[in-house]
């Protein structure tokens, strides 16, 4: 098979970098830990050289879930097939306007086929991802991000403050695994399943995940990123058995 030719003007990294004080960190996990084993400065030449490694959980930063993170004897993250990660074609819901006016926003199945109608339909196959614009706003503070707006407000899913950022309905996502045949939902935020998605059972997750799709999370989606027409690359750390594993996630716009 000859291989896809792709004319861009430009390619975009859809994710953010992992570091031990990043901000789009789901606030059970701890953050990267890093040990410095070998640096130039200790070390002679010729074989003076750098060396660490890391401690991170698989929900760290851009990552993606794979089926057995909700679901038991799931996919993980090796067992997902090229075809589903590269080259596939990327649709952009967009819901700043509404998120902006709610933090607490669940984007519905009427939103989606109201973007439909005005960007044109959901190719099948397709990773559509959830345009949110809280990580363009909100990735360099914690607080922001999470945005635990009242210590009163306890959510019974993490025993935390309640997080307050917008998500997916149970029946959008429905909408898109089932209707649209999405390969994969992708948001920009820390969950499909918005902040109080823990005490809601994470319903978003459950819908998608049982479909055998995938989930992105903590995506960055700015405003240069049109709503159809982009081939999307999902790059995940290949790590056998895992539910989870952090991703590079690209889009090539023609």
């Amino acid at each position: 098979m000859p291989k896809r030719a792709f004319a861009c003007s430009c390619c975009l990294d859809l994710g953010f970098p992992i570091s031990e004080d990043s901000a789009v960190l789901w606030p059970t996990c701890s953050p990267l830990a890093r040990e410095v084993i070998k640096a130039p400065e200790t070390t002679e030449g010729p074989g003076a050289r750098s060396k660490q490694s890391f401690t991170l959980n698989g929900g760290t930063g851009t990552h993606i879930d794979a089926p057995a993170h909700f679901v038991a004897g799931g996919r993980t993250v090796d067992q997902l097939q090229p075809s589903e990660l590269a080259a596939v074609p990327l649709a952009v819901v967009d819901c700043r306007a509404e998120a902006a006016a709610s933090a607490d926003l669940l984007l519905s199945a009427a939103a989606i086929e109201a973007d439909e109608a005005q960007h044109g339909p959901i190719p099948e196959g397709a990773l559509v991802c959830v345009r949110t614009g809280w990580a363009v706003a909100h990735f360099e503070s914690r607080e922001g991000y999470c945005n635990m707006c009242d210590p009163e407000d306890i959510d019974t899913g993490i025993n935390l403050p309640r997080m307050h950022f917008p998500g997916v309905s149970k029946e959008a996502a429905a909408f898109l695994v089932e209707q649209r045949r999405a390969v994969g939902v992708g948001i920009d935020t820390l969950s499909p399943d918005g902040g109080d998605g823990g005490a809601r059972g994470f319903p978003a997750h459950h819908v998608i995940l049982g479909a055998d799709r995938f989930i992105l999370e903590n995506l960055r989606l700015d405003a240069s990123l049109p709503a159809r027409g982009a081939i999307a690359f999902v790059s995940p750390l290949n790590i056998v058995g895992a539910p989870e594993t952090p991703a590079r996630v690209w889009a090539v716009v023609p």
